[in-house]
């Protein structure tokens, strides 16, 4: 018949005591923390991490979330002001250029089609400051009855050729805004001569219609300058 050893066995009062007391003690410790779930940050620096032959912890998964998160914040403000920066820069980049075709389209209308010139340089004419009368045809410069040349315009270079008998000249012309006066200018002339002379005059032109005054189409007294007016004045 068996012997049961002194304090062994489940039948000990001492024993059953100490793991009742083991099982409150257990029982009135807190639950565990359960980590939260790993954040598409953190696991992809694991990722990173477990490639590069290391494997990550919890904790360096998270710092290296941080530091990017870090980052993130520090370059957004950064490239918004950029962004607004060059929207500011191609509006004001556009602006221009829309103001500069505006003027470039506006002069070349009312320099090359705005009037024809052809047909407002025939009729009859008066040196300035006098009654005395010239005669333009479509093909003539009438001066007197019996004194005429023959001359031909370049509307597009704004020039004009003139012969008498064996004798040829040129020179290059230019009407007031309101075609009431023509002035012509003995010499040589290219078309890039006249366009530079008439885009300054042109513009002192356009202020001086604003004030509500007409600005001749040359300065008078000028040299090789025979300046017309479709008014006769007093004088010879």
């Amino acid at each position: 018949m068996g012997m049961r050893t002194r304090g062994s066995g489940s039948n000990d009062p001492r024993l059953r005591a100490r793991e009742e007391r083991a099982r409150r003690e257990a029982a009135a410790l807190p639950p565990e923390p359960v980590a939260p779930p790993a954040s598409a940050a953190e696991a992809r620096a694991a990722r990173e991490a477990r490639a590069a032959g290391s494997t990550p912890t919890k904790r360096s998964a998270r710092d290296v979330a941080a530091v990017r998160a870090a980052r993130s914040e520090r370059a957004t403000p950064q490239r918004r002001r950029w962004s607004r920066g060059k929207v500011v820069a191609l509006v004001l980049s556009l602006l221009l250029v829309g103001l500069a075709a505006t003027a470039v389209a506006g002069f070349s209308w009312l320099r090359w089609f705005s009037a024809d010139d052809a047909a407002d340089i025939q009729g009859t004419w008066y040196l300035a400051g006098t009654s005395t009368p010239i005669e333009i045809t479509e093909d003539r410069i009438n001066l007197t009855k019996d004194v005429s040349y023959r001359y031909a315009l370049d509307t597009g270079d704004k020039t004009i050729a003139f012969t008498f008998t064996n004798l040829a000249g040129s020179g290059c012309y230019r009407f007031s805004l309101d075609r009431n006066q023509l002035a012509l200018v003995d010499g040589s002339f290219t078309g890039g001569d006249t366009l530079g002379r008439d885009i300054g005059w042109t513009l002192e032109a356009l202020v001086k219609k604003l004030q509500g005054e007409t600005l001749a189409p040359a300065e008078a007294g000028a040299e090789g300058l025979t300046l017309l007016s479709r008014t006769p004045s007093g004088g010879a």
